[in-house]
């Protein structure tokens, strides 16, 4: 059962100050990495680079160098770490899919977790080992939910170049706006899940899927009270609008006024000087 999570072997856990090993130095030389190194930036410091990649070194940074990387750090820089050397299983998985540098969502969470290893680590009891290893899972586990996360990110802004999907939901609201449009239907003939479609629509548009459709329904209605002389149930049927009440509760909510005072102004505006 365990086998397939794999067995990490530690290389190394602590705190690393480079103000007390490097005084004098401006940057450390390139070296091959040789474990998994995860890094927790305690402050600000220089830049550090891995490969091709160089980025500036932030408070709660988390650096994941893979092995066979190039590593190298501008100094100063202060982390908590931990190296680990790992052949393969789930966790071989996870720390080979990690980005080299993000700032995670919840910095305290790392930390606590770096906290209580380091202090297992350097200060071992008959508990240390377990405590070790229960960590070392919820690292991954918090590394593994920040992957996801900058992956969906990096989806939706690949999907927000495709401006066909929104256009083409958009161009279906407008020609049947006066129908039952779901977000199920719009996000099926996408090709995406409702939760993704609505993230992507909300994120291109700037509305959620209803108050857009809404919006569109009430301009529409807006039109037909000033060029014509139906009836309030006609509008509101003709704009897609389950009811007259709802008709008049949703127009005097978006617009301060009912339906027919907005109808009476305008036609009167004509007349004022």
């Amino acid at each position: 059962m365990f086998e397939s999570i794999g067995n990490p072997q530690i290389v190394g856990i602590g705190v690393f100050d480079t103000a007390i090993k490097y005084k004098g130095i401006s940057e450390t030389k390139t070296r091959n990495v040789s474990f998994f190194e995860i890094d927790l930036a305690i402050e600000d410091g220089g830049v550090a680079r891995i490969d091709d990649m160089r980025e500036p070194i932030r408070e709660n940074m988390l650096i994941c160098a893979k092995p066979g990387s190039r590593r190298s750090t501008a100094l100063p820089y202060r982390c908590y770490y931990i190296h680990l050397a790992v052949k393969n299983g789930e966790i071989h998985k996870i720390l080979s899919q990690a980005p080299d540098f993000c700032y995670p969502k919840d910095p305290e969470e790392f930390k606590k977790i770096f906290l209580s290893l380091i202090n297992a680590y350097n200060f071992p009891d008959d508990t240390s080992e377990l405590v070790i290893a229960e960590n070392i899972l919820s690292l991954c586990r918090l590394i593994e939910k920040e992957t996801g996360t900058i992956k969906r990110s990096r989806r939706l802004s690949a999907d927000l170049s495709r401006p066909e999907i929104i256009e083409n939901a958009v161009k279906y609201i407008s020609e049947n706006y006066a129908e039952n449009i779901s977000l199920s239907f719009l996000a099926h003939s996408a090709n995406l899940s409702p939760t993704y479609f609505h993230k992507l629509f909300r994120k291109a548009v700037g509305y959620t899927l209803c108050e857009y459709i809404l919006d569109v329904r009430i301009r529409a209605a807006k039109n037909l009270l000033l060029t014509t002389d139906k009836s309030l149930v006609d509008i509101a049927s003709e704009c897609g609008f389950s009811s007259q009440s709802y008709f008049n509760y949703a127009f005097k909510k978006a617009e301060k006024i009912t339906p027919n005072q907005y109808r009476f102004s305008k036609n009167n505006s004509y007349f004022s000087v």
